[in-house]
Protein backbone atom coordinates (compact mmCIF):
# COMPACT_ATOMS: atom_id res chain seq x y z
CA UNK A 1 0.00 0.00 0.00
CA UNK A 2 1.43 2.99 -1.20
CA UNK A 3 0.93 5.66 2.10
CA UNK A 4 1.42 9.31 1.08
CA UNK A 5 3.81 11.09 3.57
CA UNK A 6 5.77 13.91 3.84
CA UNK A 7 8.03 13.45 1.03
CA UNK A 8 5.31 12.47 -1.16
CA UNK A 9 3.79 15.85 -0.57
CA UNK A 10 6.29 17.72 -0.86
CA UNK A 11 8.14 15.91 -3.68
CA UNK A 12 4.26 15.98 -5.83
CA UNK A 13 3.65 19.74 -4.85
CA UNK A 14 7.31 20.41 -5.86
CA UNK A 15 6.74 19.28 -9.29
CA UNK A 16 3.03 20.10 -9.86
CA UNK A 17 4.35 23.63 -9.27
CA UNK A 18 7.13 23.29 -11.93
CA UNK A 19 4.81 21.44 -14.49
CA UNK A 20 2.26 24.27 -14.18
CA UNK A 21 4.71 27.11 -14.08
CA UNK A 22 6.33 25.22 -17.70
CA UNK A 23 2.53 25.03 -19.00
CA UNK A 24 1.61 28.78 -18.64
CA UNK A 25 4.69 29.76 -20.04
CA UNK A 26 4.01 27.85 -23.48
CA UNK A 27 0.54 28.63 -23.29
CA UNK A 28 1.36 32.65 -23.14
CA UNK A 29 3.96 32.01 -25.70
CA UNK A 30 1.87 30.38 -28.40
CA UNK A 31 -1.65 31.43 -27.25
CA UNK A 32 -1.39 34.53 -29.91
CA UNK A 33 -0.91 31.79 -33.11
CA UNK A 34 -2.65 28.86 -31.56
CA UNK A 35 -6.21 29.81 -30.27
CA UNK A 36 -6.10 26.04 -29.40
CA UNK A 37 -3.50 26.82 -26.17
CA UNK A 38 -6.71 27.96 -24.30
CA UNK A 39 -6.88 24.83 -23.31
CA UNK A 40 -3.50 23.66 -22.47
CA UNK A 41 -3.26 24.85 -18.69
CA UNK A 42 -6.28 23.33 -18.26
CA UNK A 43 -6.18 20.22 -19.72
CA UNK A 44 -2.45 19.16 -18.25
CA UNK A 45 -4.19 20.26 -14.66
CA UNK A 46 -6.97 17.88 -15.51
CA UNK A 47 -4.27 15.26 -16.33
CA UNK A 48 -2.63 15.63 -12.92
CA UNK A 49 -5.31 15.51 -11.44
CA UNK A 50 -6.53 12.25 -12.86
CA UNK A 51 -2.85 11.03 -11.77
CA UNK A 52 -3.53 11.60 -8.08
CA UNK A 53 -6.86 10.06 -8.30
CA UNK A 54 -5.47 6.96 -9.65
CA UNK A 55 -3.03 7.18 -6.68
CA UNK A 56 -5.64 7.30 -4.22
CA UNK A 57 -7.72 4.43 -6.02
CA UNK A 58 -4.94 2.42 -5.74
CA UNK A 59 -3.34 3.44 -2.60
CA UNK A 60 -7.24 2.76 -0.14
CA UNK A 61 -10.10 1.69 -2.43
CA UNK A 62 -7.95 -1.15 -4.82
CA UNK A 63 -4.71 -1.45 -2.63
CA UNK A 64 -1.52 -2.95 -4.54
CA UNK A 65 -2.05 -4.01 -8.35
CA UNK A 66 0.04 -4.08 -10.84
CA UNK A 67 0.43 -0.53 -10.80
CA UNK A 68 2.29 -0.97 -7.05
CA UNK A 69 4.15 -4.18 -8.23
CA UNK A 70 5.84 -2.16 -11.28
CA UNK A 71 6.55 0.68 -9.57
CA UNK A 72 7.96 -1.84 -6.25
CA UNK A 73 10.15 -3.40 -8.72
CA UNK A 74 11.77 0.02 -10.09
CA UNK A 75 12.52 0.77 -6.81
CA UNK A 76 14.56 -2.41 -6.98
CA UNK A 77 15.69 -1.73 -10.07
CA UNK A 78 17.00 1.93 -9.44
CA UNK A 79 19.01 0.56 -6.31
CA UNK A 80 21.25 -1.43 -9.03
CA UNK A 81 22.45 2.01 -10.33
CA UNK A 82 24.02 2.63 -7.42
CA UNK A 83 25.69 -0.51 -7.03
CA UNK A 84 26.41 -1.30 -10.74
CA UNK A 85 25.66 1.26 -12.81
CA UNK A 86 26.43 -0.97 -15.95
CA UNK A 87 24.00 -3.56 -15.33
CA UNK A 88 21.49 -0.73 -14.88
CA UNK A 89 21.83 0.41 -18.28
CA UNK A 90 21.98 -3.05 -20.20
CA UNK A 91 18.76 -3.89 -18.02
CA UNK A 92 17.14 -0.15 -19.03
CA UNK A 93 17.84 -0.84 -22.67
CA UNK A 94 15.83 -4.27 -22.65
CA UNK A 95 19.08 -6.74 -21.98
CA UNK A 96 17.02 -9.09 -19.77
CA UNK A 97 19.90 -11.98 -20.01
CA UNK A 98 20.67 -14.22 -17.00
CA UNK A 99 23.77 -12.25 -16.07
CA UNK A 100 22.07 -8.98 -15.87
CA UNK A 101 19.03 -10.56 -14.07
CA UNK A 102 21.65 -11.99 -11.47
CA UNK A 103 23.33 -8.56 -11.19
CA UNK A 104 19.98 -7.43 -9.75
CA UNK A 105 19.09 -9.98 -7.41
CA UNK A 106 22.61 -10.27 -5.93
CA UNK A 107 22.85 -6.50 -5.23
CA UNK A 108 18.76 -4.97 -5.23
CA UNK A 109 16.46 -7.85 -4.55
CA UNK A 110 14.24 -9.96 -6.48
CA UNK A 111 11.70 -7.85 -8.46
CA UNK A 112 8.09 -9.28 -8.19
CA UNK A 113 7.93 -9.66 -12.14
CA UNK A 114 10.01 -11.89 -13.97
CA UNK A 115 12.15 -10.69 -17.14
CA UNK A 116 10.46 -13.31 -19.19
CA UNK A 117 7.19 -11.11 -18.85
CA UNK A 118 8.50 -8.54 -21.40
CA UNK A 119 5.36 -6.57 -21.39
CA UNK A 120 5.38 -5.60 -17.55
CA UNK A 121 9.28 -6.16 -17.59
CA UNK A 122 8.74 -2.78 -20.55
CA UNK A 123 6.74 -1.29 -18.05
CA UNK A 124 8.95 -0.92 -15.19
CA UNK A 125 11.92 -0.62 -17.11
CA UNK A 126 10.34 2.99 -18.70
CA UNK A 127 9.30 3.57 -14.91
CA UNK A 128 12.39 3.64 -13.57
CA UNK A 129 13.28 6.82 -14.73
CA UNK A 130 10.34 8.07 -13.35
CA UNK A 131 10.50 6.92 -10.19
CA UNK A 132 14.25 7.98 -9.82
CA UNK A 133 13.41 11.37 -10.77
CA UNK A 134 10.83 11.22 -8.74
CA UNK A 135 12.99 10.32 -5.37
CA UNK A 136 11.43 7.21 -4.71
CA UNK A 137 7.86 8.80 -4.29
CA UNK A 138 4.90 6.87 -5.93
CA UNK A 139 2.85 9.72 -6.31
CA UNK A 140 5.61 11.79 -7.42
CA UNK A 141 6.57 9.47 -10.50
CA UNK A 142 2.56 8.80 -11.41
CA UNK A 143 2.92 13.13 -11.41
CA UNK A 144 5.68 12.91 -13.63
CA UNK A 145 4.40 10.19 -16.18
CA UNK A 146 0.92 12.00 -16.32
CA UNK A 147 2.96 15.21 -17.18
CA UNK A 148 4.88 13.42 -19.99
CA UNK A 149 2.58 11.17 -21.04
CA UNK A 150 0.24 14.47 -22.18
CA UNK A 151 2.76 16.12 -24.92
CA UNK A 152 1.61 13.56 -27.47
CA UNK A 153 -1.75 13.81 -26.72
CA UNK A 154 -1.72 17.77 -27.03
CA UNK A 155 0.41 17.44 -30.18
CA UNK A 156 -2.16 14.87 -31.49
CA UNK A 157 -4.78 17.27 -30.57
CA UNK A 158 -2.50 20.15 -32.20
CA UNK A 159 -2.66 17.90 -35.11
CA UNK A 160 -6.08 17.33 -34.84
CA UNK A 161 -7.19 20.96 -34.66
CA UNK A 162 -4.92 22.29 -37.44
CA UNK A 163 -7.12 19.59 -39.83
CA UNK A 164 -10.47 21.06 -38.45
CA UNK A 165 -9.76 24.34 -36.95
CA UNK A 166 -13.60 24.75 -36.28
CA UNK A 167 -14.73 22.14 -33.70
CA UNK A 168 -11.58 22.77 -31.23
CA UNK A 169 -13.57 22.90 -28.70
CA UNK A 170 -14.81 19.18 -29.46
CA UNK A 171 -11.90 17.98 -30.72
CA UNK A 172 -10.35 19.28 -26.97
CA UNK A 173 -13.18 17.35 -25.52
CA UNK A 174 -12.63 14.16 -27.05
CA UNK A 175 -8.48 14.18 -26.53
CA UNK A 176 -8.67 16.09 -23.48
CA UNK A 177 -11.16 15.10 -21.26
CA UNK A 178 -12.54 11.66 -21.77
CA UNK A 179 -12.62 10.42 -17.75
CA UNK A 180 -11.67 6.72 -18.53
CA UNK A 181 -8.64 8.08 -20.78
CA UNK A 182 -7.70 10.42 -18.27
CA UNK A 183 -7.81 7.90 -15.22
CA UNK A 184 -6.00 4.80 -16.94
CA UNK A 185 -3.83 6.96 -19.36
CA UNK A 186 -2.29 8.49 -16.02
CA UNK A 187 -1.06 5.91 -13.78
CA UNK A 188 2.15 3.49 -13.93
CA UNK A 189 0.08 1.31 -15.85
CA UNK A 190 1.12 -0.13 -19.74
CA UNK A 191 -1.97 2.08 -21.04
CA UNK A 192 -0.71 4.71 -20.01
CA UNK A 193 2.49 4.02 -22.00
CA UNK A 194 0.53 2.67 -25.56
CA UNK A 195 -1.90 5.37 -25.43
CA UNK A 196 1.06 8.00 -25.50
CA UNK A 197 2.60 6.25 -28.12
CA UNK A 198 -0.13 5.56 -29.79
CA UNK A 199 -1.19 8.97 -30.57
CA UNK A 200 2.87 9.79 -31.09
CA UNK A 201 3.46 7.58 -33.73
CA UNK A 202 0.36 8.87 -35.60
CA UNK A 203 1.59 12.80 -34.91
CA UNK A 204 4.84 11.68 -36.00
CA UNK A 205 3.74 9.62 -39.12
CA UNK A 206 1.92 12.60 -40.14
CA UNK A 207 4.53 14.97 -39.96
CA UNK A 208 7.09 12.90 -41.95
CA UNK A 209 4.42 11.54 -44.83
CA UNK A 210 2.15 14.47 -45.38
CA UNK A 211 3.73 17.44 -43.82
CA UNK A 212 6.98 16.50 -44.98
CA UNK A 213 8.32 18.14 -42.14
CA UNK A 214 11.76 17.83 -39.77
CA UNK A 215 11.87 14.33 -41.09
CA UNK A 216 14.95 13.05 -39.73
CA UNK A 217 13.78 14.31 -36.01
CA UNK A 218 10.15 12.78 -36.65
CA UNK A 219 11.79 9.55 -37.68
CA UNK A 220 13.99 9.13 -34.83
CA UNK A 221 10.56 9.83 -32.03
CA UNK A 222 8.51 7.69 -34.73
CA UNK A 223 10.86 5.05 -33.63
CA UNK A 224 10.84 5.71 -30.02
CA UNK A 225 7.14 5.50 -29.87
CA UNK A 226 7.11 2.30 -32.07
CA UNK A 227 9.60 0.65 -29.67
CA UNK A 228 7.68 1.76 -26.81
CA UNK A 229 4.78 0.67 -28.40
CA UNK A 230 5.87 -3.22 -29.53
CA UNK A 231 7.83 -3.69 -26.09
CA UNK A 232 4.23 -3.55 -24.01
CA UNK A 233 1.30 -4.01 -26.64
CA UNK A 234 2.45 -5.34 -29.96
CA UNK A 235 -0.91 -6.29 -30.87
CA UNK A 236 -1.79 -2.63 -31.05
CA UNK A 237 0.88 -1.51 -33.33
CA UNK A 238 -0.30 -4.32 -36.15
CA UNK A 239 -3.47 -2.76 -37.05
CA UNK A 240 -2.17 1.24 -36.49
CA UNK A 241 0.41 0.43 -38.99
CA UNK A 242 -2.21 -0.83 -41.55
CA UNK A 243 -4.43 1.51 -40.96
CA UNK A 244 -1.24 4.12 -41.36
CA UNK A 245 -0.23 2.77 -44.50
CA UNK A 246 -3.58 2.71 -46.54
CA UNK A 247 -4.19 6.06 -44.96
CA UNK A 248 -1.02 6.91 -46.35
CA UNK A 249 -1.83 5.64 -49.85
CA UNK A 250 -5.16 7.13 -50.18
CA UNK A 251 -3.74 10.80 -49.32
CA UNK A 252 -2.00 10.27 -52.62
CA UNK A 253 -4.88 8.76 -54.24
CA UNK A 254 -7.58 11.28 -53.89
CA UNK A 255 -4.70 14.48 -55.15
CA UNK A 256 -4.76 12.53 -58.34
CA UNK A 257 -7.81 14.93 -60.08
CA UNK A 258 -8.37 12.70 -63.61
CA UNK A 259 -11.27 10.26 -63.46
CA UNK A 260 -9.36 7.68 -66.10
CA UNK A 261 -6.23 7.78 -64.08
CA UNK A 262 -8.37 7.35 -60.73
CA UNK A 263 -9.96 4.33 -62.24
CA UNK A 264 -7.02 2.88 -63.75
CA UNK A 265 -4.65 3.59 -60.91
CA UNK A 266 -6.90 2.04 -58.15
CA UNK A 267 -6.73 -1.54 -59.04
CA UNK A 268 -3.06 -1.59 -59.02
CA UNK A 269 -3.28 0.49 -55.85
CA UNK A 270 -4.71 -2.43 -53.90
CA UNK A 271 -2.66 -4.68 -55.44
CA UNK A 272 0.08 -2.85 -54.83
CA UNK A 273 -1.10 -2.30 -50.36
CA UNK A 274 -2.31 -5.77 -50.01
CA UNK A 275 1.26 -7.27 -51.22
CA UNK A 276 3.28 -4.64 -48.93
CA UNK A 277 0.77 -5.04 -46.20
CA UNK A 278 1.67 -8.56 -46.26
CA UNK A 279 5.55 -7.89 -45.76
CA UNK A 280 4.68 -5.19 -43.31
CA UNK A 281 3.19 -7.69 -41.18
CA UNK A 282 5.84 -10.13 -41.87
CA UNK A 283 8.52 -7.93 -41.02
CA UNK A 284 6.65 -6.75 -37.98
CA UNK A 285 6.25 -10.50 -36.69
CA UNK A 286 9.62 -11.25 -37.08
CA UNK A 287 10.54 -8.16 -34.85
CA UNK A 288 8.34 -9.15 -32.33
CA UNK A 289 8.58 -12.91 -31.86
CA UNK A 290 7.39 -14.84 -29.31
CA UNK A 291 3.34 -14.28 -28.99
CA UNK A 292 3.48 -12.55 -31.79
CA UNK A 293 5.14 -14.20 -34.72
CA UNK A 294 2.47 -14.51 -36.60
CA UNK A 295 -1.31 -14.99 -37.26
CA UNK A 296 -1.86 -18.13 -35.62
CA UNK A 297 0.00 -17.17 -32.53
CA UNK A 298 -2.01 -13.55 -32.60
CA UNK A 299 -5.11 -15.82 -32.52
CA UNK A 300 -3.88 -17.91 -29.65
CA UNK A 301 -3.05 -15.08 -27.48
CA UNK A 302 -6.38 -13.64 -28.34
CA UNK A 303 -8.17 -16.99 -27.41
CA UNK A 304 -6.01 -17.18 -24.29
CA UNK A 305 -6.89 -13.38 -23.38
CA UNK A 306 -10.66 -13.60 -23.84
CA UNK A 307 -10.50 -16.46 -21.64
CA UNK A 308 -8.35 -14.65 -18.67
CA UNK A 309 -11.38 -11.75 -19.15
CA UNK A 310 -14.00 -14.29 -17.85
CA UNK A 311 -11.60 -14.88 -14.87
CA UNK A 312 -11.24 -11.60 -13.87
CA UNK A 313 -13.70 -11.06 -10.70
CA UNK A 314 -16.41 -8.44 -10.83
CA UNK A 315 -15.20 -6.75 -13.93
CA UNK A 316 -15.17 -9.87 -15.59
CA UNK A 317 -17.03 -10.22 -19.00
CA UNK A 318 -17.56 -12.74 -21.65
CA UNK A 319 -18.12 -12.57 -25.33
CA UNK A 320 -18.44 -16.01 -25.76
CA UNK A 321 -16.30 -18.89 -27.07
CA UNK A 322 -14.94 -18.13 -30.56
CA UNK A 323 -13.09 -20.15 -33.17
CA UNK A 324 -9.34 -19.67 -33.44
CA UNK A 325 -9.47 -17.86 -36.76
CA UNK A 326 -10.17 -14.95 -38.55
CA UNK A 327 -13.83 -15.77 -39.48
CA UNK A 328 -14.09 -16.43 -35.65
CA UNK A 329 -12.86 -13.28 -34.82
CA UNK A 330 -15.23 -11.70 -37.40
CA UNK A 331 -18.26 -13.74 -35.88
CA UNK A 332 -17.30 -11.74 -32.42
CA UNK A 333 -16.87 -8.49 -33.79
CA UNK A 334 -20.21 -6.92 -32.89
CA UNK A 335 -20.03 -8.49 -29.45
CA UNK A 336 -16.35 -7.18 -28.75
CA UNK A 337 -16.90 -3.86 -30.16
CA UNK A 338 -20.23 -3.22 -28.04
CA UNK A 339 -18.74 -4.88 -24.55
CA UNK A 340 -15.28 -2.56 -25.65
CA UNK A 341 -17.48 0.82 -25.66
CA UNK A 342 -20.50 0.41 -23.92
CA UNK A 343 -20.13 -2.05 -21.08
CA UNK A 344 -20.66 -2.42 -17.89
CA UNK A 345 -24.46 -1.44 -19.03
CA UNK A 346 -26.15 0.19 -15.79
CA UNK A 347 -27.54 -2.71 -14.58
CA UNK A 348 -24.18 -4.59 -14.82
CA UNK A 349 -22.77 -2.10 -12.41
CA UNK A 350 -21.41 -3.66 -9.01
CA UNK A 351 -19.50 -1.13 -7.33
CA UNK A 352 -18.45 2.41 -7.51
CA UNK A 353 -15.63 2.58 -10.37
CA UNK A 354 -18.25 0.36 -12.14
CA UNK A 355 -20.95 2.76 -12.31
CA UNK A 356 -18.57 6.24 -13.15
CA UNK A 357 -17.85 3.57 -16.23
CA UNK A 358 -21.10 3.12 -16.97
CA UNK A 359 -22.36 6.52 -16.87
CA UNK A 360 -19.29 7.49 -18.76
CA UNK A 361 -20.28 4.85 -21.59
CA UNK A 362 -23.44 5.76 -21.54
CA UNK A 363 -22.71 9.13 -22.47
CA UNK A 364 -20.81 7.56 -25.52
CA UNK A 365 -23.84 5.76 -26.37
CA UNK A 366 -26.37 8.57 -26.41
CA UNK A 367 -23.55 10.46 -28.38
CA UNK A 368 -23.31 7.57 -31.41
CA UNK A 369 -27.07 7.74 -31.56
CA UNK A 370 -27.03 11.75 -31.86
CA UNK A 371 -24.75 11.92 -34.31
CA UNK A 372 -26.03 8.88 -36.90
CA UNK A 373 -29.72 10.22 -36.46
CA UNK A 374 -28.74 14.22 -36.66
CA UNK A 375 -25.33 13.82 -38.56
CA UNK A 376 -24.60 10.41 -40.25
CA UNK A 377 -25.77 8.29 -42.81
CA UNK A 378 -29.65 8.36 -41.11
CA UNK A 379 -30.16 12.23 -41.68
CA UNK A 380 -28.70 12.32 -45.18
CA UNK A 381 -31.28 9.32 -46.14
CA UNK A 382 -34.16 11.42 -44.66
CA UNK A 383 -32.86 14.63 -46.07
CA UNK A 384 -32.86 12.92 -50.00
CA UNK A 385 -36.50 12.11 -49.47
Amino acid sequence: MNILNFKDIFVSLIYIGIIIFIAFYFKFKNIQQNSAYNYFVIAIIIKILAGVIFCLIYSIYYPGGDTSSYFNDTVIYNKLLFKSPIHYFKILTGDNSIENYNALVKYSGIPWLDSKDFPGYSTVRFTCIFTLFGFNSFWAATILLAAVSFIPTWKFYLLLSENYPRIKRELAIACLFIPSVLFWGSGILKDTYTHAATLGIFYCAYRIFINNKKIIYYSLLLLIFIYILISIKPYIFFPLAIALFIGYWLFFFNKIKSLFIKTVVFPLLVFFLIITGNILLSFSFNIVGGEYKDINSILNKAAYTQQDLKQTGQSAYDIGKFEKSIPGIIKKFPNAVVAGLNRPFLWEVKNLMMLFSSLENLCILLLIGFVVVFVGPLNRVCSLK
